[in-house]
Parts: structure tokens; sequence; C-alpha cells
């Protein structure tokens, strides 16, 4: 696993994730599928990246291998960050 630097306090919305139950992603403590879970990041609201990108290989077809740290939280899976607006899609 390899960390880098990105710029601090970007901005960016959580992807609406409308093929689930849930109704959040898992915000972990660590950049990891295994790290425990200390919270959780609703669908759609926004939040502020402030450190990553970490590299894991992927366990399952459920992760991305970059993980994204979340101001004042904790680590996020890179399939949570959205890249279009609106953000809605499975």
């Amino acid at each position: 696993m390899f960390g880098a630097s990105i710029a601090p306090h970007l901005d960016i919305t959580l992807h609406v994730n409308e093929g689930t139950k849930a109704t959040c992603y898992n915000v972990r403590s660590g950049p990891s599928a295994s790290a425990s879970i200390v919270g959780c990041a609703p669908f759609g609201s926004r939040a502020t990246l402030d450190g990553g990108v970490a590299y894991e290989s992927p366990a399952s077809s459920d992760f991305l291998p970059l993980w994204w740290h979340i101001q004042n939280q904790g680590w996020i899976n890179g399939v949570a960050i959205c890249s279009a607006d609106p953000c809605v899609g499975d």
C-alpha cells in the first residue's frame, strides 16, 4: 500500500448509489476494506478530502483499489466519489 498527497481541502460530492438499500458509505479507520468502520457518510452528501490517495489491491469487485481520506472522519473507498453533476447512478 502506498499514499500520495492531494491538494488540501478538495470538496467533493458522494455518489448516490440507487442500486442498494443502504443510505451511506462506510467510513473506515484506514485505507482498506478490512479496516474497522468508524462512521457512515450519507449518499449525495458533500465532503472534504484532506488526504490520500492510498492504494489497496481490491479484495472484491465491490471496491476500487483507491482510498481517500475525508476530513475529520476517516477513509472512504474511491467508488463513493462522484465525478459528474448531477451525481446520481448505480
